[in-house]
């Protein structure tokens, strides 16, 4: 290769003035010049930053800006070891020239003298111009550029030394004779300076003041000209004094904890010294001393330190019931030189506002109870911390409406795809039909939007309503954009109710509907995009269930009539056409069982009886009918209700429609609470694999082809209490669940009887309710609250799903919280990580050793739950004395579930889009480093779609001594 340099594109930097050792909080000023490749005189701008080189321990900073690059050899050629260079080139060459070149050269017999940790190759390959290696002997290694990350941590590897704390004089911060300057200013930025331009002479000035932290510091400067000459610098200083006080501090303290603070004095010049340092403890808002508020009686201790030794200090202290932050000033003076350094600490409190919920659910008339009995004891409680604040009922009589509530969400959803635009369509056919058969309905809209007493919350998110029972604001976590989506797409139901409006949608839609269709009958996902035909089954079996409810016109005149003809002889063309192509060679009987795309083809057939169908016996529709019935054990419960439907209607003499039903029952669970449904089940990445499209696909078939209202009403109530817990998510699901709880009949959303709820011994009167849901809410506030009302009788006079909860919040000390459950349990495990000559072990902290400063410690948390849940918050607080030992947040993946984690000062917190029903492991690691008693918190779970499902584990304490 022939190198021919870029030098006519690099600049020179030359410092006029620059010092590697500075003061912090000392006045600096640089001076560099910049010219051109032969010191020409140049106007260049630079970018410049000055920021505390620990940060590149957790995220390397570079600027990369090679815009000059040679232009690299296409071929390469290499020898193997001792005369070769140890090293790969990348070469490149175009991609069409795919030829493999293999040269192979002579080897040298070395017997493994030169083998080392550079190895010797037989040979080597090129193929496309990139160098691979054969038959490698022995470890190699390649060369290249290799980032390093270095934490700035001044004399962080000294000898410590004990020191005994002894009583001493005061020491005067303030005095002037003593020279002490508190340091403060804790900036991990000194300086971002992106657009300074050179002088005539290319000069320029850096002025800056640096901050307070003894570190060292890394500057980085990228210059350019107009014409893209560049250069890229870098410099490094550090901040020092000759006695440096480098305490170690926690990021907070908790009321009621012990910890002992420490701090590291360091000695940079001259001989051994010995001192006094003192801790100062003040309020930071009115400079109000503390030292008696903490319990401090030795503020000050004796110290002696040698160059290049550190001395360790100490304070033990005793965090007080009462303030919000403490401001921890350190000073250390020897020999008419000093150091100190001042930094705010909030202070959290000890109690904790916790919520316990009683979930309500009821199905059947009749009188039903419900306790929740942590608070039906509070009179036996040996607690005398826990100070009760609110107790709030809320209940919903008519969920069913939220059914309802949902179909704006398939109008409005943004895509154009045929899909969705089939989901529009469907929506505002299925809306029109509900209001033309139950004219009284449209008065509920009309009260939500007019916002009519009691109806305020109609067009409330279940994401925001009740914000003060969920753990943690809206406006922290990743799902506020959700809830206000929702609360949009309620707050527009009156408009979509609209009939002129639905009728114009109606039309626009099909309009585009049509237009998207292909030639041959066929939908794609999008326009342009080659025939689909599982999305043409799609929108075929969404025009069944329009017909099933009456709301569609399959005669042939109209044009939904005749794009669903079209649709049915193109799937029966391609159908066919596939199963021939697959015969070929061979007969029916070895082929494959039908595919799931081949039974879903099937059932939105089905739904079109008077459509022509070639059912001759070696047609596909003959083959897929007879296996299907043959084997339908095989396929997984979608396929199987689907399969039951198809041949319901296809084949009606056939028994085996009967035998699906019946295996699915005996498969199911039914629960007084959630209904019916089939545990096992976990969703899936395919289309058929989704709780919500299942069980819509569940109600269709235990209403056609079992007619068993029972089931059906129970299987409803199941796809109802997936609303309550979770979004129903996407236009298909939405569609499903929709059509799902119509098809039976709309008896659901009938008006009922307002139920006759006792919390205790009194009645709730409701006085204002939302219209159609008929939910409404009373709470009680401190003293009102007593251990009776965790009794609540629920006496409806009519069937159907009816919910609520009972939420009771109290305050209560941390190491006094006793656990509580939902739907969610929490098991939390606190366990010491230490090394063994057999590996790592984990021992419960009840039967560990004692823990001291260093040790690693992990954090088990067990989350199970029995549902599907939207929107998972899991919060784990922490230990004042504790450090995580991972520092940046991020998306995770344990446990079979994918997350996002936030680190914070105080806890670690979880962010879950959806958990389905099981048991979850999840595990992160603290580092000790203080020592004391400390509380632990304990650790909640909540689902911030529906406040009541929320659990929280015991309060514990974890002590670490010396």
């Amino acid at each position: 290769p022939i190198d021919v340099p870029w030098s006519n594109k690099d600049l020179q930097v030359e410092w006029m003035s620059f010092r590697d050792k500075l003061l912090p909080g000392a006045k600096e000023e640089w001076r560099l010049k910049i010219t051109g490749p032969k010191k020409e005189r140049v106007a260049a701008q630079l970018l410049s930053v000055l920021y505390d080189a620990s940060l590149d321990h957790f995220v390397p900073h570079g600027w990369d800006m090679d815009l000059w690059t040679d232009n690299p050899v296409e071929r390469s050629w290499g020898r193997s070891e001792p005369f070769g260079l140890g090293e790969q080139q990348l070469v490149w060459r175009p991609y069409e020239e795919g030829a493999i070149v293999t040269r192979t050269y002579p080897e040298l017999m070395t017997y493994g003298m030169f083998q080392g940790g550079r190895g010797y190759y037989r040979g080597h390959a090129m193929r496309g111009g990139v160098l691979t290696m054969e038959d490698s002997v022995g470890e190699y290694v390649i060369m290249g550029n290799v980032a390093h990350a270095a934490a700035a941590v001044v004399e962080d590897d000294l000898e410590m030394k004990e020191v005994v704390e002894t009583p001493g004089g005061p020491i005067d911060a303030t005095n002037p004779s003593t020279g002490t300057v508190v340091r403060s200013d804790f900036r991990e930025t000194a300086f971002f300076l992106p657009d300074q331009l050179t002088d005539r002479d290319g000069s320029i000035v850096l002025r800056f003041t640096m901050p307070d932290a003894l570190t060292r510091w890394n500057f980085m400067g990228l210059a350019h000209t107009q014409d893209l000459q560049l250069v890229r610098f870098d410099r490094q200083t550090i901040t020092q004094k000759p006695l440096m006080v480098v305490p170690n501090l926690p990021r907070f303290l908790r009321q009621g904890d012990r910890i002992t603070i420490t701090a590291k004095i360091n000695v940079v010049e001259g001989g051994s010294l010995t001192g006094r340092a003192r801790m100062e403890l003040f309020d930071p808002r009115t400079n109000t001393a503390m030292n008696t508020a903490f319990q401090l009686t030795r503020p000050v201790v004796d110290f002696t330190a040698a160059p290049g030794r550190s001395a360790n200090v100490s304070w033990t202290v005793l965090v007080p019931e009462n303030g919000e932050a403490v401001a921890m000033r350190i000073i250390a003076q020897a020999a008419g030189i000093s150091d100190g350094e001042e930094r705010v600490l909030p202070i959290l409190t000890d109690r904790i506002l916790v919520t316990e919920s009683l979930p309500i659910a009821i199905t059947k008339a009749g009188t039903k109870t419900f306790e929740l009995k942590k608070l039906l004891g509070q009179g036996q409680d040996a607690s005398t911390t826990r100070r009760n604040h609110r107790l709030q009922l809320e209940f919903t009589p008519n969920p069913a409406w939220y059914a309802v509530q949902a179909l704006p969400y398939l109008m409005e959803f943004p895509h154009e795809c045929s899909e969705q635009i089939f989901s529009r369509y469907y929506a505002n056919r299925i809306a029109a039909q509900i209001v033309k058969e139950r004219p009284q309905i449209r008065q509920v809209f009309d009260a939500w939007s007019t916002g009519a007493p009691g109806n305020e919350g109609a067009f409330v998110s279940a994401l925001e309503k009740n914000p003060e029972l969920k753990g943690i604001a809206l406006e922290e976590t990743p799902w506020l954009l959700s809830a206000r989506d929702e609360g949009e797409r309620k707050r527009r139901m009156a408009l979509f109710f609209d009939l002129q409006r639905m009728a114009s949608e109606e039309e626009v839609s099909l309009k585009k509907l049509g237009e998207m269709q292909l030639g041959s009958g066929a939908w794609g996902w999008w326009s342009g995009m080659q025939p689909s035909r599982w999305i043409t089954q799609h929108i075929v079996a969404g025009f069944g269930r329009m017909q099933q409810l009456e709301a569609f016109d399959r005669t042939a005149g109209s044009d939904a009539g005749r794009m669903v003809k079209r649709a049915i002889i193109w799937l029966d063309q391609e159908v066919e056409r596939e199963h021939q192509q697959r015969l070929r060679g061979t007969k029916a009987d070895s082929l494959p069982d039908p595919s799931t795309l081949d039974i879903h083809y099937l059932f939105a057939r089905s739904q079109f009886p008077y459509e022509e169908l070639d059912r001759k016996p070696a047609s596909a529709a003959a083959f897929i009918l007879e296996r299907v019935q043959r084997n339908w054990l095989n396929y997984g419960l979608a396929e199987q209700a689907m399969i039951a439907l198809a041949v319901h209607r296809m084949v009606p003499p056939s028994i085996i429609p009967t035998l699906i039903m019946r295996s699915l029952s005996e498969r199911a669970t039914t629960n007084e609470e959630l209904g019916m449904f089939w545990s096992g089940q976990r969703a899936g990445y395919g289309w058929n694999e989704q709780p919500t499209e299942l069980h819509a696909l569940m109600i269709e078939a235990f209403q056609q082809v079992a007619e068993d209202d029972e089931k059906v009403n129970a299987l409803r109530q199941y796809l109802l209490a997936l609303k309550r817990t979770m979004d129903w998510g996407t236009t298909k699901a939405t569609a499903d669940a929709c059509y799902a709880l119509l098809v039976s009949g709309d008896e659901w959303l009938e008006p009922k009887d307002a139920p006759v709820i006792r919390v205790g011994a009194a009645e709730v009167k409701p006085g204002k309710s939302e219209a159609g849901t008929g939910y409404y809410t009373q709470s009680w506030s401190g003293a009102e609250v007593k251990p009776a009302m965790g009794k609540v009788s629920v006496t409806t006079t009519s069937d159907g799903v009816q919910w609520g909860a009972l939420h009771w919040q109290y305050f209560e000390q941390l190491d006094k919280v006793t656990p509580h459950e939902s739907p969610f349990r929490i098991n939390k495990q606190v366990m010491l990580h230490e090394q063994t000559d057999a590996g790592a072990r984990l021992t419960a902290l009840e039967e560990a050793r004692t823990l001291k400063p260093g040790d690693r410690i992990t954090i088990r948390i067990e989350l199970r739950t029995d549902r599907y849940l939207d929107f998972v918050h899991l919060k784990d607080l922490r230990a004042a004395g504790l450090e995580p030992v991972d520092a940046l947040s991020g998306h995770q993946w344990q446990g079979g579930l994918g997350y996002y984690r936030s680190i914070r000062d105080a806890g670690m917190h979880f962010f879950f889009d959806r958990i389905g029903p099981g048991t979850y492991v999840f595990e992160y690691d603290l580092r000790v480093t203080h020592q004391g008693d400390f509380s632990n918190g304990i650790t909640t779970a909540q689902c911030m779609y529906a406040p009541e499902f929320g659990s929280h584990s015991e309060g514990v304490r974890v002590k670490v001594g010396e």
